[in-house]
């Protein structure tokens, strides 16, 4: 399925929810059956949602297999919790869907900070922001099978984790815009001869050609 095609099934799904809403507000009380309907229609779009998210970097092959990952968990977690509305399952049946959750969004935020790679000495701020992903993911699975009081520290481990995370996801963009306009940039051609050359402004080369060495300057 390709984005188009999830995008029209987010609209139609938001058109459903709406519709349901207006009803509910208008004319009276849902009741428990269209409180169902409703919960279904939004964990669908919750699930198209988070695939779409990971389909760009799927599409690229960007991020190793967390995309796909992604997907399979958005669609695996909605279709879950949609049994869970209608079938009233046991706190197993959640505690694993909402392990499935949790594996969904962290793939979805992996796939798109891999949108901005960066470069140089900087890169690896995207790789910080990935690892903290996967470690507060481990943390929230943890926590939804705990049985068992939280200690303090757990809390306090996992707010630090928070913390850096959203720092470093916000800094992988900015990280990336940073290095790209201060990359060199490359040319094709020998200044001399014209031959095809692959070169970087700022760096010497010397043309395979003409065999004359060079530097070309930015101005």
């Amino acid at each position: 399925m390709n984005r188009t095609s999830f995008f029209k099934i987010i609209l139609i799904l938001v058109a459903i929810n709406a519709a349901i809403g207006i009803f509910a507000l208008v004319g009276g009380e849902l009741g428990e059956t269209g409180g169902k309907i409703l919960g279904t229609s939004l964990l669908a779009t919750m699930g198209a949602v988070l695939a779409l998210m990971c389909a760009p970097a799927a599409s690229a092959r960007r991020a190793w297999w967390w995309p796909m990952i992604g997907i399979a968990a958005a669609l695996t977690s909605a279709a879950m919790f949609i049994v869970g509305v209608w079938a009233e399952p046991g706190d197993v049946f959640f505690k694993v869907a909402g392990s499935v959750l949790v594996i969904a969004v962290t793939s979805a935020l992996i796939s798109l900070l891999s949108a901005w790679p960066g470069s140089g000495r900087l890169a690896w701020v995207r790789g910080a922001a990935t690892v903290l992903a996967l470690i507060a993911a481990a943390l929230v699975i943890t926590l939804i099978w705990q049985e068992d009081d939280v200690p303090e520290f757990w809390g306090r481990g996992f707010g630090i984790v928070m913390v850096l995370l959203a720092a470093a996801a916000i800094a992988t963009p900015v990280v990336h815009r940073m290095t790209l306009q201060t990359a060199p940039a490359p040319f094709t051609h020998c200044p001399f001869c014209g031959s095809a050359v692959t070169g970087l402004v700022g760096r010497k080369l010397t043309c395979p050609s003409c065999g004359r060495a060079y530097e070309v300057e930015a101005r």
